[in-house]
């Protein structure tokens, strides 16, 4: 109810906040990617959450589903939350606006909390496991990946990836979430540090100076913007990401120090030049820290998880597989459409229209097919690790299959790339990949067994597909205007 003084309207203080808060509410609902993540998590979430609740409820065979149903959204969700509340408060408006913080931070708050707190209490019942532990286990993940993403440090998050994988253990299982009730004091200091590190981090949202170095949203960098201010935002992101490690400096120093060697305007290169605009450092570098991630996540789940154990190496190996192939076919489309905004400079010089395409295809293209050698030999590793026995003729098979998936894949990637949306690049690609990837998957279940006219028809199919999609690529960055 207004009330009146001298003929003034004057609003209560809780109403105005009421409305703030329904504001900011439609600021975070209205992100096409959240929808897209609850879309996703949702296909990953419902079905676990159902299997709980049917012969393995409040069982030990029933303690994995939590993986997918706390964890993975801990791991994922989380960061993307981080870069949302940046772009709202890691801002001039948040200094400028009058009462700008308090219903930003309220809301903030009830996202968190339904997070760490709600879900767990929500999942404890249907599974029928003690809330307590499952609350103490989206602490663990969740706060950790809070603050890495936060700070763009990568030790937080590899706190809440060990969480994460152990649950995938007989003993983390057993620790966590099956024997909880022997570890209530444990769990209840892991909830109480954990909420004190969330209050935290909302107050230290609520202080953000530009000076700060954990001021920059690192998320901005990931989006092709056209305009010329938030492309130079990306850059100087980047450029203040790669100053804070040293490794990382010193191997970008040693790599742009051989840009004064290449001469000659042949497309050979023309290709080496332009392949620096696509990364900071070397693809070969980013190469090697996904080499390390599969080779720790395979001999992980192949020789100390409970699927390694309960006989499930198949569906490892297929995640592996399917791994090695969709980040080198995404990698192509998504740096060429980072890129693009200073490609509108690029196209001053004495080149023409033709060579420059045609000379950031081919460096697209070559990132991908570094990275693709590169995770296949990790993955041969692993296999070997395994002790899986393999005839020349079903690696064969397996090397045909993926190498011609990940070119169809790169040919969508690239397709889509024009798109100033990533949101609907990401959709596209990954429609893609679940449309081309289940060759690879036959190939798998039917242990190789299958005969050479029907390998060679999929692979000469994805081929075709492949090559058909990057020519089409081709002509619509032909037409594309650059502003």
């Amino acid at each position: 109810m207004a009330l009146t003084s001298n003929n003034v309207t004057v609003t209560p203080h809780w109403a105005t906040l009421l409305r703030q808060i329904k504001q900011v509410c439609m600021t975070y609902v209205t992100q096409r990617y959240l929808w897209i993540g609850m879309a996703f998590f949702g296909l990953i979430m419902v079905p676990n959450m159902l299997v709980s609740m049917g012969p393995q409820h409040a069982r030990r065979d029933g303690a994995p589903t939590m993986a997918f149903v706390i964890g993975m959204p801990m791991l994922a969700a989380v960061p993307f939350l981080v870069g949302l509340a940046k772009s709202q408060l890691a801002h001039s408006r948040a200094r400028l606006t009058p009462q700008f913080l308090p219903a930003h931070l309220i809301v903030l708050a009830g996202i968190l909390l339904s997070f760490l707190v709600m879900l767990p209490l929500f999942a404890a019942p249907i599974a029928g496991f003690e809330p307590l532990g499952l609350v103490a286990l989206a602490m663990a993940i969740g706060v950790p990946a809070l603050w890495g993403s936060h700070m763009r440090r990568f030790t937080p998050l590899l706190v809440s990836l060990a969480v994460f994988y152990s649950l995938l253990t007989s003993w983390g299982l057993d620790w966590w979430i099956v024997n909880s009730v022997q570890h209530v004091k444990i769990h209840a200091a892991i909830v109480a540090f954990g909420i004190v590190l969330a209050s935290s981090w909302i107050w230290r949202m609520s202080r953000l100076r530009e000076e700060m170095d954990d001021y920059q949203n690192a998320y901005q960098m990931l989006f092709a913007r056209r305009t010329s201010t938030e492309a130079i935002e990306q850059r100087r992101i980047v450029a203040n990401q790669v100053r804070r490690s040293s490794l990382l400096r010193g191997v970008g120093d040693w790599w742009h120090s051989r840009l004064g060697g290449y001469f000659g305007g042949g497309m050979l290169g023309l290709v080496r030049i332009l392949t620096y605009g696509l990364q900071a450092t070397p693809i070969e570098v980013s190469g090697l820290f996904f080499v390390a991630m599969m080779l720790c996540m395979g001999v992980f789940l192949t020789q100390f998880s409970v699927l390694a154990q309960q006989g499930g190496d198949t569906g490892i190996v297929m995640f592996l597989v399917q791994f090695g192939n969709i980040l080198p076919g995404m990698m192509a489309g998504e740096l060429l459409a980072q890129r693009r905004p200073r490609i509108a400079n690029e196209i001053l010089l004495p080149l023409t229209r033709d060579q420059l395409i045609n000379a950031l295809f081919a460096a697209s293209i070559r990132n991908s097919i570094v990275l693709w050698l590169m995770m296949h030999v990790a993955l041969g590793v692993v296999l070997a690790m395994a002790g899986r026995p393999f005839e020349f003729r079903t690696i064969l098979a397996l090397l045909l299959l993926s190498a011609s998936s990940t070119l169809a894949v790169i040919g969508a990637s690239l397709r889509v790339s024009p798109w100033p949306s990533r949101a609907k690049r990401i959709v596209v690609s990954m429609t893609a990949m679940m449309i081309l990837l289940p060759p690879l998957f036959a190939w798998m279940v039917s242990k190789a067994a299958i005969n050479s006219a029907t390998l060679a028809t999929i692979v000469f199919a994805l081929t075709a597909i492949g090559i058909w999609a990057i020519r089409s690529a081709r002509r619509a960055w032909l037409n594309l205007e650059f502003v």
